[in-house]
C-alpha cells in the first residue's frame, strides 16, 4: 500500500514538472510597437491559403496586417481595393487580413448576406486569419479597421486603412520614407468614448438638462455614434464623432447614406463637405474638415433632437463655412413604383430569406416592403441612371412579397418583368421630391476663424 502511494506521488510530482517545464517554455506574449522587431508568429486558422503561414516566411516582403469584422462596413467595403494592391506589387508585398473575433462559419454567412444587398462586395482571396485572439495581445488596438505595417523584420507602422494606397506602399519599397499618421487608440488608455461624455460636466452635483457642443476631430476615438439615456436626470444624449459636415447634414435631415442623388451641394469649397477620393488626401483634410457633435435634452423632447441639430448645423457652419442645409422639394425625372392590377406575389406559406439565384439575380423571398423597396431603391438610385425612385404602392412597410431583382448593369425591361410577375408596376413620370440641398448664403459676412 505505501509502496502504491509513493509510485502516486511520484506520478503526480513527474507531471506537476512536465507542466510546469511547458508553461515555461511557452513564448510570453509581448505586446509589439512601432520599432519593434517581429519574432516568427505563425497565422492559424487561415481562409484563402495552403499550407503554413508566418511572419518569418515573409521577412523579404512588406506584409499589411489587415485586422477587420464583418460588423464593420468600411472594413468590408475596402477589400476589393487591397485585394487590388496585392495584385499590382505581387510577390513584393503580402496583405493578410486578421479577424479574431468571429468564426470561420459567421465571417462566410455575414459577408456573402452583404455581397447580395450590396454587389461588389464579398469574400476576398488574400489569406484570411480568424478566431486566434493572440494577435489582439501582440498588436493591442480598439475599433477596425486596423492595419500593421512591417518590412523588414520591423514594425514600421500601426495606421489607420486609408494608408493602404499604391503610393505609400511603392515609396517604402524604394527605400524612401513615408510619413504615415499613428493610429492613437484612446480606449486603451482608458477612455471610452462610447460610455464617456465629450463635455467635462464639472461638479457631480451639476446636473446639465439642455446643451449642444461642436468639437473638431478627435484622433484616436474612429468614427460613428452613441446614444445614453440618462434615466436619473431624465436626460437624453446624442454623440456623432469625427463625421463630414455633409454626414452631419445627413444625419440631421434623415437622409440615408446612399441616397447620392437626392443631395444637392452648391458652395464654393466643396472639397470640405466629404471624404477626399484619395486617400493620401485624408490625413490633412480630417483635422479641417472633420467635426464632432454632442446634443443632450430632456427625455420628454427627444422627437426634436434633429430639429435641434439642424439649426445647431446651420448655426455653426454659417460663421465657419458660410454655408446651410435645408430640405427644399424640387420636380424632378423619377421612376414611380405602383401597385399592378393583380395580386402580389406574398408567398407566405414559404420561408423568409434572401437568396442569390445567380450572378445575376437576387430572390427576396417573403420580405417586408421596406426590405424590397431599399432593395430597389439601391439599384435603381445608384446605378448608371441615377434617377430617383418613388414609392406611390400604398403598401405598409410590413406587408410581406416576394420579387426577384435584376443585378449588374440596370436593365429595365428585365426589372419591370420581375416587378409585373411580383404584382407591382413601375414607370417614368416626374414628382415632386424632397432634396437636401447645401449651398453658399450669399452676403453672408466673412467666416469666423476658429
Amino acid at each position: 500500500m505505501k509502496k502504491s502511494n509513493k509510485m502516486i506521488q511520484g506520478l503526480i510530482l513527474f507531471f506537476i514538472i512536465v507542466i510546469a517545464c511547458k508553461v515555461k517554455a511557452q513564448p510570453t506574449i509581448k505586446a509589439l510597437s512601432v520599432g519593434d522587431t517581429v519574432p516568427d508568429l505563425a497565422f492559424r486558422n487561415l481562409i484563402n491559403y495552403k499550407g503554413k503561414l508566418s511572419l518569418g516566411m515573409l521577412s523579404d516582403k512588406l506584409v499589411i496586417i489587415d485586422f477587420w469584422t464583418t460588423g464593420c462596413p468600411s472594413c468590408v467595403e475596402a477589400i476589393p481595393a487591397l485585394e487590388q494592391l496585392q495584385q499590382e506589387f505581387a510577390d513584393r508585398i503580402q496583405i493578410i487580413m486578421v479577424n479574431p473575433w468571429e468564426k470561420k462559419e459567421a465571417i462566410i454567412k455575414r459577408v456573402n448576406a452583404m455581397k447580395i444587398l450590396r454587389p461588389g462586395i464579398g469574400l476576398t482571396t488574400l489569406p484570411n486569419a480568424y478566431g486566434d485572439t493572440v494577435w489582439r495581445n501582440i498588436f493591442p488596438h480598439a475599433g477596425v479597421p486596423h492595419h500593421i505595417w512591417i518590412y523588414k523584420n520591423k514594425v514600421i507602422a500601426s495606421t489607420f486603412s486609408r494608408n493602404a494606397t499604391r503610393e505609400h506602399i511603392a515609396k517604402i519599397l524604394a527605400g524612401e520614407k513615408v510619413n504615415l499618421s499613428l493610429k492613437v487608440d484612446l480606449q486603451l488608455s482608458g477612455y471610452d468614448v462610447k460610455k464617456s461624455s465629450l463635455v467635462h460636466k464639472g461638479h457631480p452635483t451639476l446636473k446639465p438638462m439642455f446643451y449642444s457642443v461642436f468639437f473638431k476631430g478627435i484622433h484616436g476615438i474612429g468614427r460613428g455614434a452613441s446614444t445614453q439615456i440618462d434615466t436619473m436626470d431624465g436626460v437624453f444624449i446624442r454623440r456623432f464623432y469625427n463625421q463630414p459636415i455633409l454626414d452631419l447634414y445627413k444625419i440631421a435631415f434623415g437622409v440615408s447614406p446612399y441616397e447620392k442623388n437626392r443631395i444637392r451641394i452648391d458652395v464654393a469649397d466643396s472639397v470640405s463637405m466629404e471624404w477626399p477620393r484619395n486617400n493620401n488626401d485624408v490625413d490633412s483634410w480630417f483635422d479641417e474638415n472633420c467635426f464632432s457633435y454632442e446634443i443632450a435634452l430632456p427625455v420628454g423632447l427627444k422627437e426634436r433632437l434633429t430639429k435641434h441639430m439642424q439649426t445647431d448645423l446651420n448655426r455653426y457652419f454659417s460663421e465657419i463655412k458660410r454655408i446651410e442645409g435645408f430640405m427644399q422639394k424640387n420636380e424632378y425625372p423619377c421612376w414611380i413604383l405602383q401597385k399592378g392590377s393583380g395580386n402580389l406575389n406574398q408567398q407566405l406559406d414559404k420561408e423568409s430569406k434572401v437568396e442569390e439565384l445567380d450572378s445575376n439575380t437576387v430572390n427576396y423571398q417573403n420580405q417586408p416592403f421596406s426590405v424590397v423597396y431599399y432593395a430597389l431603391r439601391s439599384r435603381i438610385e445608384n446605378s448608371q441612371h441615377k434617377i430617383m425612385l418613388v414609392d406611390e404602392t400604398g403598401l405598409n412597410v410590413t406587408t410581406k412579397l416576394s420579387v426577384i431583382i435584376p443585378q449588374g448593369t440596370m436593365d429595365f425591361g428585365k426589372l419591370k418583368y420581375y416587378l409585373n410577375k411580383a404584382g407591382l408596376t413601375i414607370k417614368k413620370g416626374k414628382r415632386k421630391v424632397d432634396v437636401l440641398t447645401i449651398r453658399t448664403i450669399k452676403h453672408a459676412n466673412k467666416k469666423a476663424a476658429f
